[in-house]
């Protein structure tokens, strides 16, 4: 992977990553980042958490009613955000994030079967 100048080109390369189901890229584009630009360290750990709320999580969600079913699964986990901050400091950013999102999934569909 090539450094980077701008903080905005990690982020695109994140969005990428994730639209792509690669969320164990993240680990590598911010190793590389931390070696190119440890000034973006702080934003990137701050931003990451919304990038794959909105790439990764919400996407797999097919239901009208996506945000309800994230706000009652986010109610039950609660700590999501800082358990995924925490993988990525421990380096296992993408099997996390994979778990997250299965347990998203197993949530949604046992909230549509309620509903019928």
């Amino acid at each position: 992977m090539i450094p980077l100048d701008k903080y905005d080109d990690y982020r695109a390369l994140c969005y990428e990553a994730l639209q792509n189901d690669m969320p164990e890229a993240i680990q590598d584009i911010y190793a590389l980042m931390l070696k190119c630009r440890s000034e973006y360290m702080l934003n990137f750990q701050q931003q990451f958490q919304g990038w794959v709320l909105n790439k990764y999580l919400m996407p797999a969600i097919q239901s009208p009613n996506k945000l309800d079913i994230f706000l009652a699964w986010e109610s039950r986990n609660a700590d999501w955000k800082h358990i995924l901050r925490m993988s990525l400091l421990g380096g296992r950013v993408g099997s996390v994030a994979r778990t997250l999102r299965m347990s998203l999934l197993t949530f949604a569909g046992q909230h549509s079967k309620a509903d019928r």
